[in-house]
């Protein structure tokens, strides 16, 4: 046996690597041999009651009878164990999809595409803590690839090619997760999606650049991208029809963009945050920061359609900005949004087509060097419908388009006092927003727009004593 001297790193490396593959595959066996007991034993049971049955047969023709009801019974069990032994097969090519294995890299693979080359099904590619410099195909299989450690793994392009590449009709069952993605010298880097319906969560795109999409150009399928962030991608060439995109630009698709930061991306066609161009999208709970003067944040199409529900606006003063949101056509609904402490060129939604609905939203000290600070359209081609929203110390005057009043609007000139520590906006601290502030100890608290109370840049025991301060209901 050899001896293997835990002082020498890489071979307790490769012990580790060992010693995880065999457990990933005894837990594939021990899976598989419960399974194919279990339907053996449902064999047994319909043979078991098949023998009862074939006895219970009496009278003066028993024989005959038996014979009968056995032969019929053998007919009716025979196809029923052969639909079982198909069933075992075909639940044993399931056990092994459902415990696959951990292809370690580098410590069994040296690169990210070997080890995704080398899967199969239900495998996961973990990558440890590092520099990759690859652009990697997931061949279509449904794999999961991760960062061993959340954001410790750093992946950047070659050249003008892009880090990730779902291209082949990946689909749901197909995972990036935890990778931090950054920019080289030029253009490249950043995801790919084409076709495809990859998971994409808990990545950070930090300063990658391309013609389009600057973080994410997502040309088909219905991705979902989740508690992401991206900060500071640019996408800044001109390209026919709606460019840009500094973080994410969709051209087609239906896709989910949930729980993510946007600051300071930059793309100045269109859109420096989110560019829809003919896709279904739907923008969920996020936050929007500071983002490139000239664009807008977010800009959908004439051929899209875009829910936006529960995300902030927030801190952005670009007298330049056309919008937070900009609206060419489609099909358009905000709600439960806040907008605030925004000064831009143009109103928060603006629109130059087709019918926007904003409901239960917050509007608060946002300053617009045109008509209006709140909503706006373009032309007389722009329709709104509005209710249950709030507007307070708007300038200039907070709606400047004919709009159908659903009920439920108010208008202040003067917002009321600053509840910071009151983080679900409900009018008072509490319970509430002290569970906030604890899921989120010790983080940023990028994730949980408002939960760095004293803005400090990490969620700790001063957010936690603000919060305890300001105990009950917000000042009137």
């Amino acid at each position: 046996m050899t001896r293997v001297e835990f002082g020498d790193s890489a071979a307790r490396r490769r012990l580790v690597a060992a010693m995880r593959e065999r457990r990933g595959y005894r837990r594939r066996f021990v899976a598989l041999m419960a399974l194919i007991f279990g339907i053996l034993a449902l064999s047994l049971h319909a043979s078991t009651v098949g023998g009862f049955l074939s006895f219970k047969v009496v009278g003066p023709s028993a024989d005959v009878r038996r014979d009968a009801a056995t032969v019929a019974l053998q007919r009716e069990v025979k196809p029923m164990r052969s639909q079982l032994f198909v069933g075992v097969a075909a639940l044993a090519a399931f056990a092994g999809s459902a415990f696959g294995v951990d292809r370690l890299v580098p410590e069994q693979y040296p690169t990210i595409q070997s080890a995704v080359d080398a899967a199969s099904s239900g495998d996961t590619v973990s990558v440890a803590e590092g520099l990759y410099t690859e652009s990697v195909d997931l061949r279509g299989k449904a794999i999961t690839v991760s960062s061993r450690t959340l954001l410790g793994a750093q992946l950047r392009a070659p050249g003008d090619m892009r880090a990730i590449r779902a291209v082949s009709g990946e689909s749901k069952s197909a995972r990036v997760t935890g990778f931090r993605f950054i920019g080289n010298d030029g253009y490249g880097g950043g995801v790919l999606v084409s076709g495809s319906a990859p998971r994409i969560d808990h990545c950070s795109f930090q300063g990658v650049r391309n013609a389009t999409g600057g973080g994410l150009l997502i040309t088909s399928g219905s991705p979902r991208i989740e508690f992401c962030e991206f900060a500071g991608c640019i996408a800044d060439v001109p390209v026919p029809g709606f460019g840009s995109g500094g973080a994410i630009r969709v051209v087609n698709g239906a896709v989910i963009v949930s729980d993510c930061t946007f600051t300071n991306n930059a793309g100045p066609t269109n859109a420096a945050g989110v560019m829809n161009e003919s896709a279904t999208v739907w923008i969920l709970r996020c936050t929007f920061g500071p983002h490139h003067p000239v664009a807008s944040i977010v800009y959908n199409g004439d051929s899209g359609n875009m829910t936006i529900e529960d995300c902030v606006f927030e801190n952005d003063n670009s007298p330049q900005l056309r919008g937070a949101i900009c609206f060419s056509w489609g099909s358009r609904v905000i709600r439960r949004c806040i907008f605030r402490d925004i000064t831009l060129a143009n109103a928060a939604i603006n629109s130059s087509g087709g019918h926007t609905v904003v409901e239960d939203c917050v509007f608060a000290r946002v300053t617009s060097m045109g008509t209006s600070s709140g909503i706006s359209g373009n032309t007389g081609w722009a329709s709104f419908a509005v209710g249950g929203s709030s507007f307070c110390g708007m300038t200039p005057m907070a709606i400047s388009a004919p709009y159908e009043d659903l009920g439920g609007n108010t208008f202040s000139a003067a917002c009321i006092p600053l509840c910071p520590a009151d983080i679900v906006r409900d009018g008072a601290v509490n319970a509430a927003d002290l569970a906030i502030v604890l899921v989120a100890w010790g983080t940023s608290g990028a994730r949980y727009p408002g939960v760095d109370v004293d803005g400090s840049g990490v969620v700790d025991g001063s957010d936690l004593g603000a919060v305890l301060a300001a105990w009950g209901p917000c000042p009137q």
